[in-house]
């Protein structure tokens, strides 16, 4: 343990940088002199006693301040917190009279980060807290779910924090740095009850309006946007969401993906772009995931350390426009308006709203040949694409289910780690689909199956007799090596031999059944009921693919009559 250090203009400059931890002599008296922690090393700066003033602290690169001073008494200090540096304030600092905190990262490098208690904000003792940054962080501890929610005052500079019925509990004054758009923050509650305050965004991200390119963050409610199809449709809502530096860096799951210029075609996106995962573009007329189409070339994710704030817009129904040049998708609420840090700002525009079902723009996939194809073409347009054998390695994989309308499994060719298998459907030694093993399934991407996108579940072109027993075989199209366990035998239901109805079998006569069968039954029916839905979806001329309550439904290829009969 390194010895206590005193501070002081007397000591000269002290620089705390091999790691370990320091505190502060008890009974302490520091009048001027300057700290500076970095490279990992920590400060407890918490004399039992304590008379201090204008002694400066200087925290970056991987340091932490802990300022506890139990009755002390201390004012006209400096604390400037650099890029990685952690500046954490102590229940006993009610006690005090703090003036100047500053933040001093540069806006194109790591953050710092300041940790205030609530009780500290509620005593209105930190006076003074400037240059805030886009990479910067404010975490404030919050025990007692004293504070639920809070927003920036672009006219006051302060920061306002309210209780659960919108109450005003506190304030604190919260100078900004030149690169902050004070409209802009993001005021997130943890799942521990904390509060995280981040002033970041998405830099000059283009949106094609009725006046031209404008930058996202600029875009407001009732602007007119330009969508794919030529049409300007006007912006009923914009959702926000944002992530702290150190959340993250953590959560490759929130990092954005980078389409780079041309990436997806000549001059599409005319700029890079960058989008969330789960943001679909609308490519080959679908939309896909953007975290689908990643290549580690022309497509990337962005591993980041910075804080990211991302925008959405929204109009009355679902459409595609235009981001950096390129078809983006608009935001569509699938019972997921909640991640939006704003969410309540909807519900106090729009509290009458009845809810509809949400209907996509365009067919939304996340497997199969369609997802393939497209892969193919954008690797081909990055140089990606070579001669790879069709089948070169040994198949991997297995049918996980099937039942009269289904089958599942996956398939994996270790040779060809980053290529899909394509496979065939056989239904009693018939060929009737193809289908590509390429659904993302965590489970195989912890097994060490690649990336985890080889797996399929693909409803069959026609539904299978329950009455009868079937054969079904699932092998890889370009060898005819078949998965193991094939052939699956698929055994009928007894109860149905003698039943003119599949409801009256299943509601009549379900007690004689097993517990396999009652289970295979049940599927059964649940199929049926979703193509009901599909074809009524149809009949009512809706062209654009539905959810549907039951499951989501795969892509099946369709062979012409002569293949099937082959």
């Amino acid at each position: 343990m390194p010895d206590l250090i005193t501070i002081g203009a007397l000591f000269g400059a002290q620089n705390l940088s091999d790691g370990q931890s320091y505190d502060t002599t008890v009974a302490s008296v520091y009048v001027g002199g300057t700290v500076n922690v970095t490279n990992g090393s920590t400060l407890n700066l918490d004399p039992v006693a304590a008379v201090g003033v204008a002694t400066t602290v200087n925290v970056s690169e991987g340091g932490t301040l802990n300022y506890d001073p139990v009755a002390g008494i201390t004012a006209a200090n400096t604390f400037n917190i650099g890029s990685g540096g952690t500046l954490s304030l102590g229940e006993d600092v009610t006690a005090s009279a703090l003036d100047n905190i500053n933040f001093t990262s540069p806006s194109d490098g790591p953050g710092g980060t300041l940790v205030i208690p609530e009780s500290v904000l509620s005593a209105n003792v930190v006076s003074s807290i400037d240059g805030f940054g886009v990479s910067d962080s404010l975490q404030i501890a919050n025990p007692n779910g004293a504070i639920a929610s809070g927003d920036y005052n672009t006219e006051t500079g302060e920061l306002v924090f309210y209780d659960a019925e919108g109450e005003q509990v506190s304030t604190l004054q919260l100078g900004l740095d030149g690169d902050v758009n004070a409209d802009n923050f993001s005021i997130s509650v943890n799942s521990d009850g904390s509060l995280s305050v981040v002033a970041c965004y998405l830099r000059g991200t283009r949106i094609a309006t009725d006046h031209g390119e404008v930058a996202i963050e600029d875009i407001r409610i009732g602007d007119r946007v330009a969508t794919v199809s030529g049409a300007f449709r006007t912006v009923k809502w914009i959702g926000r969401r944002g992530y702290s530096s150190t959340y993250a860096a953590k959560n490759p799951e929130v990092q954005p993906v980078l389409f780079t210029r041309g990436s997806i075609a000549e001059n599409v996106p005319v700029r890079d772009l960058y989008v969330s995962p789960q943001h679909a573009m609308f490519i080959d007329g679908v939309l896909v995931d953007a975290e689908l189409l990643v290549n580690g070339k022309s497509i990337r994710r962005i591993e980041t350390d910075e804080a990211v704030e991302y925008f959405n817009l929204e109009f009355e129904t679902h459409d595609v426009i235009l981001a950096e040049g390129a078809p983006s998708e608009s935001f569509l609420n699938r019972d997921c308006r909640d991640m939006f840090q704003n969410a309540a700002e909807y519900e106090a525009l729009y509290p009458n709203e009845a809810p509809c079902e949400p209907v996509f723009y365009a067919r939304r996939v996340a497997d199969g040949h369609a997802l393939a194809a497209i892969r193919e073409r954008l690797d081909a347009r990055a140089g990606l694409v070579g001669a790879v054998p069709a089948a070169s390695g040994v198949l991997e994989g297995a049918v996980d289910r099937a039942d009269w309308s289904r089958v599942a499994g996956w398939a994996h060719d270790r040779a060809n780690p980053g290529r899909p298998v394509e496979l065939e459907v056989l239904v009693d030694n018939r060929v009737v689909a193809r289908v590509m093993a390429n659904r993302y399934r965590a489970d195989l991407q912890k097994a060490g199956f690649g990336d985890g996108r080889c797996g399929f579940d693909i409803e069959l072109p026609e539904a299978l007799s329950p009455r009868s027993h079937h054969s079904i075989e699932i092998r890889r199209a370009a060898d005819a090596q078949p998965l193991r366990g094939a052939p699956l035998l698929l055994e009928a239901v007894p109860e149905l031999a003698n039943s003119g109805s599949l409801l009256n079998a299943v509601f009549s006569e379900i007690g004689g059944a097993d517990p396999t069968q009652l289970d295979r039954m049940l599927r059964l029916v649940m199929e049926g009921l979703d193509r009901v839905v599909q074809a009524k979806t149809r009949d009512e001329g809706q062209g654009h693919a539905r959810q549907t309550r039951f499951h989501a439904r795969g892509e099946a290829v369709r062979l012409p009559a002569a293949d099937k009969a082959a």
